[in-house]
This record gives structure tokens, sequence and C-alpha cells, in this order.
């Protein structure tokens, strides 16, 4: 069988019709025909002059083979990034743009190609295709995305099953986020909420008008939860609308305020990216900044003046920015005026930021204000032991940042004398630079461990036992007093700050407690020793097992008791209706008002039964085993250093 095509000559005289001959596989053809196209001399001519053609534009390994050596030095272009031009015409004859124009699929047209014959002369055989050579593609009307599913795709704690808004609709939405106690004294589930609010999934049912606001709180909360990283990638992915405006302009004051190269060239970006007609004064301020930065001193000047002209009162801007091109040396800044902007523009002249702006500025801002320079040390404490009672900054950070701020020449006795009444930013830095610094002879373990007592009962017992307890010295004898709470101090910070699967080797009573494994027997008498025994009906929850003792003897030998506050018994039914009906988002807005704002070794054990039942009932248990952790730590803690208490 054979068929015919047709095909317009170079100079379009006429119609050239050509009978082919189907094509038979490799397999199928005679091997002797692949030896004579090889060695067709005109077939080989014009595949070397194809192969020198593209050698013009580019500058290949093999072009001083012996094939190219017809080829002139004048018809290679060698490619220099330091003298580019914009145009360059490597096809300089007619030929190579005949042959361009012949393969170019400008001149093919698959109009009708599956409905239609080919016309050719009498002559020619007719070709009728079978079927048509592209396919058919159905097409429908995409549904919108909507705003409020935005969000990200990453899972640590949760479920893929798991769904969030199933059911729940924008105002009962609503109404959580703005109940949630984000304050909670739990690290744990501050990171499960914030997981919660960042996953993108199907939005909440009902009225789209309240989806903006669902979005902004959701927003403001991972804010709130000094989530910055993960607050800049929403940010990121929010569609271009002015409605959003100041969270792109926040954005904007982080970038800038980490005083990087690539962080500036970024934030200017966004900036130069917002349309021309948008009318919020930031976003000129913005742009006027980002050209003094960059420096076209004169450009900003100009639309400085253009701004002052439209009636702009920002009086701070305009000091600000004469003071950075050096007209202007002696200004006054209004505090109560002071803005993110403003702050960026004093740290660029190196002038002292005001430490009323730090005190007064939303906390979501304090991890980034810690790259400003010039800001007080009581301001830059201030900071510090916001971010460590929040546990947003690590051990590490904490150590460089008192290393700087603390004072080096405080007496230790003075230091630690009335701590309880005088403990605030600036002495908790003192306090760590003293003791890491510390080389006289008097033993420091009781004034640490009356230290960490202080701090447990300020709530801050993992904060306390992360920064001091590598500064106290196991004693030799173990009738040393100290020898008992010290070691379990060590072990037990040993133990939280590091992988449970590392500590399987040992065995011990507060190993096998802090792991809360199933199928392990804790003794009785270990929990009465640290006062803990309220824990069992929640080690229950875990298959752990209890070594009972006679409980009737066990109490009457009890010589102490640990008060805790219980919460209200009208939540706790509240947070068993959101677990048996699946509705996380409610419950751990429950859980959030359950705990309160109280320090964790204060909430009562009937209270963390509940929050751990409720957890597991979503398949939390991980996250359940590090809460119930994070509860025990903070009471064992609190309960071992309280006779150093003065």
């Amino acid at each position: 069988m054979s068929f015919s095509i047709s095909s317009q000559d170079i100079k379009n005289s006429g119609i050239v019709t050509e009978t082919i001959s189907p094509l038979m596989p490799p397999s199928q053809s005679d091997n002797n025909n692949f030896t004579t196209l090889n060695n067709n001399q005109e077939i080989n001519l014009f595949l070397e002059k194809l192969e020198n053609s593209d050698t013009k534009a580019m500058n290949f390994p093999g072009l001083n083979k012996s094939q190219n050596e017809n080829i002139s030095k004048s018809d290679v272009i060698i490619f220099n990034e330091d003298n580019i031009s914009k145009e360059v015409n490597v096809f300089n004859d007619n030929y190579s743009d005949q042959l361009l124009k012949e393969f170019s699929n400008n001149n093919v047209n698959f109009d009708n190609l599956s409905e239609n014959k080919l016309d050719t002369n009498e002559n020619s055989e007719i070709f009728e295709p079978q079927f048509s050579s592209i396919p058919n593609v159905n097409t429908s009307q995409l549904a919108s995305v909507k705003i409020s599913s935005l969000g990200l795709e990453d899972t640590l704690f949760l479920p893929n099953e798991i769904i969030i808004w199933n059911d729940v609709s924008f105002e009962r939405a609503l109404y959580l986020l703005e109940k949630i106690n984000f304050k909670i004294n739990s690290s744990v589930l501050k990171e499960l909420l914030n997981e919660v609010l960042s996953i993108s999934q199907d939005p909440p049912t009902g009225e789209t008008s309240l989806e903006i606001k669902f979005i902004n709180k959701k927003l403001e909360l991972i804010a709130n939860l000094y989530q910055l990283e993960i607050l800049y990638k929403l940010i990121d992915l929010l569609p271009d609308d002015t409605i959003f405006d100041h969270w792109r302009a926040l954005r904007v004051e982080h970038l800038l305020l980490k005083g990087e190269f690539e962080s500036d060239n970024f934030a200017c970006k966004i900036v130069n990216d917002i349309p021309v007609d948008n009318e919020d004064e930031f976003w000129k301020k913005a742009q006027i900044f980002c050209q003094i930065i960059l420096g076209n001193e004169d450009d900003a000047i100009f639309d400085a003046e253009l701004l002052r002209a439209s009636g702009s009162q920002d009086n701070n801007f305009f000091n600000l920015l004469y003071a950075m091109i050096g007209q202007n040396e002696d200004f006054i800044i209004e505090e109560d005026k002071l803005e993110l902007l403003h702050i960026i523009m004093m740290d660029q002249i190196r002038n002292i930021i005001p430490s009323e702006f730090i005190f007064k500025t939303p906390q979501s801002n304090y991890p980034i204000l810690l790259n400003i320079e010039n800001i007080q040390p009581e301001a830059k404490s201030f900071l510090i032991d916001n971010l460590v009672e929040n546990q947003i900054i690590s051990k590490t950070e904490t150590q460089f940042y008192y290393d700087i701020i603390g004072d080096n020449f405080l007496d230790i006795n003075e230091g630690f004398q009335n701590i309880d009444i005088n403990l605030g930013p600036q002495l908790r830095a003192d306090l760590w630079k003293t003791v890491n610094n510390y080389t006289g002879e008097n033993n420091l373990n009781n004034y640490i461990l009356n230290l960490i007592n202080i701090e447990a009962n300020n709530g801050r017992p993992i904060q306390s036992l992360k920064l001091f307890s590598e500064f106290l010295i196991l004693p030799e004898k173990e009738t040393d007093p100290n020898y008992s709470t010290i070691k379990d101090i060590k072990l037990i910070d040993k133990i939280y700050n590091n992988p449970i699967e590392s500590f399987d080797v040992e065995d011990s009573f507060i190993l096998n407690l802090l792991s809360l494994m199933p199928n392990k027997e804790i003794n009785i008498n270990m929990l009465l020793k640290y006062n803990i025994e309220d824990l069992i009906p929640i080690l229950d929850l875990f298959n752990i097992s209890i070594k009972e003792g006679d409980y009737i003897e066990l109490y009457l030998k009890k010589n102490k008791t640990f008060e805790s506050v219980e919460s209200n018994v009208l939540l706790k039914l509240a947070l068993k209706k959101a677990s048996e009906e699946n509705n996380i988002l409610e419950a751990l807005t429950i859980q959030s008002l359950l705990i309160k704002d109280l320090n964790i070794s204060l909430i009562s054990s009937n209270t963390v039964y509940e929050i751990v039942k409720s957890l597991n009932s979503f398949g939390l248990t991980e996250i359940s085993r590090d809460f119930t952790r994070e509860w025990i730590v903070s009471k064992i803690i609190t309960n071992i250093t309280e006779d150093y208490s003065k």
C-alpha cells in the first residue's frame, strides 16, 4: 500500500505530488538498504552541512575536528558574556533560511484533517485517514479555588484522613477561632494548634462572605503563636487583593528587619509588584525606602516630595528619609506614631530604638525585632525573656544573647538574694552569665535548685531545666542530701531533650515513666515518692499497669498533698461531645480553655486525663504522649525542688 502527500516548494511555484512507500520496521527491511543509505554521498553531505549550520550558533567541542575544517573563522560565533548584543543573525545565507522555513511547523495545517480528504491531481492516490491524529479532549469549567482553603500540604502530627472543617459552618469556625486561648503554657498543644490552622483542607460550609474574615483570623492566630516561617509561606500564597495588603506589608517589614541583602531584594520585589494605582500610603513609602537602599537617591527624593505634596503627614518618615541621605541630622521622633518601617529606617542610620516602642509592638514581631542591633539592653532582655517563656527561642540562641546582655560583674550572693521577688528579664540574663562564668569555691547547687524551683512555680520548669541543669554538680557521695535530686534533674533533662529511643539500654523508673510506652509496669511507691500518684488514671490510657500496694496504708503515709486547680465540669462535657463528634477544632478550643493561663504543673490530673483521652480519640497518640510527658516533667521538677525554696 502507498499514499500521497502534497507539499509546496520553496518558490511556491506549484504542487509537487510524490508517492511514498510505507516504512517498514528494521526487522522486516533489508539490511543492505541501510548500508546503501550509509554510503550515500549526497545524504552524508547534507547531514554534514546541517551539522555545520548548527556550529554557527554554538561553539561545540567538536568544532576543531576534521569534518569542520572547511568552516572559516568568520562563520563561528563565540559567546562572550561580557559583550552581549540584543540580536545576532547567525543565519546569513538564503539556503539556511529556506531550510528553516521548510522544516517549520508554520507550513503545516491540521484544520479538519480528520474530516476532509486531501485534494491531489489525477495521478495521485487518495489518502483517507481512519482516525484523527489529534485526540479529542472534553473540556469543562474548573471550579474556582476558595481563598478559605489556602494552606500548606505537609503535616507533622495530624493523620492524613482527619478532616478539620467537615460540617462546620463559617460562623461556628469563626466563633471557635475567636475563643481559642493561644497563650496556653503547653508547647505541644501550641504546635498541634498551629498545624490545624495552617494545613490546606476543604473550607467550612455556608456563607462564603465570611471566608476573608476566616482566613485573616487563622493568619492572626498563627502570628500570635510565633510561627513566622509558616505565616510567611501562607502570605506568599495570598491572592493579589488589596484586602490582604496588611499581611503583605508585614511580610515586607519583616524582610527588611532581617537586614540582609537577599531579604532586602525580596522585600523590594514585593513592593515593586504592587500596582501603581494602589492608594495605600505604606507602599509609596516602602518604594521610596527601597530606592534609597538600592542607591537611587534622586528618584527617592523626587517621589518623597510628591508624597508630601499629596498630603502625607508622616513626619517620622520624612525626617528619617533625609537623615538617611545626610540632609538632616537634627530631628525629633514622635514615639507615639512609630511604625515598623520607621524602626527599619532608624536601624539604617544606627539610631537607638526607643524601648517604649518595643514594649508596645505586637508580640508576633518579637522574634524578628531581635535582628535589630540598636536596641537598648532592657528592651532586648524583654524580647528574649518573652521568647524563652513561650519556648520560641532555642537554648543556644538564649545563651548567646544572655552572654551579650548579662552583667559580668554581678556578685553571686547578691544576685541570688531575694530572687523570688526580684526575678525578671535582666536578672535572668545576669544570673545565667554569673553562673556560667563562676570560678569560685562556693557550691552552686543550692542556689541553682532554688532558682529552678522558683522558675517552675513561675511556669518555666522546662526552660530553667534546659538553661541551668548543666551547672549542677552531682555530689560524690550518695548520702549527700542533694544527690538524688540532682541525679533526677540531670536524667530528666537528658531524657526530655533527646529521643526516647536512644535510652533503650538504660532501665530506670523515670525513663520507663517518661517513655509512656504500653505494656510496662510502674511501681506505685515510686509515684508516691515524686508525689504524682494522681497520674495513675492517665497511665491507664497508655495501657501502662500499676504494681499495686495497700492503698489505705499508702494514703495514710502521705505527708503532703499537691494542690491543683480543678477545671469546669461543663467544659469537660463539651470536650467529650467534641471528641465523640470528631470535631478537632472544637476539641482544641475547649482544651485551651481548660488549661487557661495556668502553670502547666498546676493543671489537675483530671484535666490532663480528659485532654489525653480526647487526643487519643483523634488518633493523636504521639501528641498525647508528648503533652503528658511535658506535664509529668513540670510536676516532678516542681515537686523535687520544693524543699530548696526559701
